[in-house]
């Protein structure tokens, strides 16, 4: 289901949008829409501020574009590989100082995918931290964070 293209949408229609479960708090989808592609530079008006959130008709911004997907990691407590698909017109650097977590095959120029592995969960504790994209030259700066997070397996 999409967010509808009206002024008027529920805040489960933004979880859905956004990829979060039906459960999610309002502060966690304001969270996962900060981390996201959405930048207020696009806004331009009340009533086109829902097409922009969602990245359609987004008007020319000079300079540095950087969109990163997905935003939020959430997985259980084995290992796993993940896509991260990056859309920018210059070049950027992925860092992370996760010891559980590891990038490969990143380009680091342009359009590109990265694959971000997150080792299996044998702590006995849940454990999360952040993945950060950012241009790494021209301006203005632009840095895109991926929130990551793994369960214990105990849940």
């Amino acid at each position: 289901m999409a967010v509808p293209n009206t002024n008027t949408f529920s805040l489960n229609d933004v979880r859905v949008e956004i990829g979060l479960g039906t459960t999610a708090s309002l502060i966690d989808c304001i969270s996962n829409a900060s981390a996201s592609g959405y930048d207020p530079a696009y806004y331009t008006a009340p009533a086109t501020s829902l097409l922009e959130f969602r990245n359609y008709s987004e008007p020319i911004v000079a300079g540095n574009t950087l969109k990163v997907t997905p935003t939020t990691i959430d997985t259980d407590a084995s290992a796993s590989s993940n896509n991260i698909s990056v859309t920018s017109n210059t070049t950027w650097a992925v860092t992370e100082g996760l010891s559980w977590v590891s990038i490969s095959g990143a380009a680091n120029t342009g359009n590109d995918t990265f694959t971000l592995s997150i080792l299996i969960n044998n702590t006995g504790s849940p454990r999360s931290g952040d993945v950060t994209v950012s241009t790494t030259s021209g301006s203005p700066s632009r840095v895109r964070v991926i929130a990551v997070s793994q369960g214990s397996g105990f849940e």
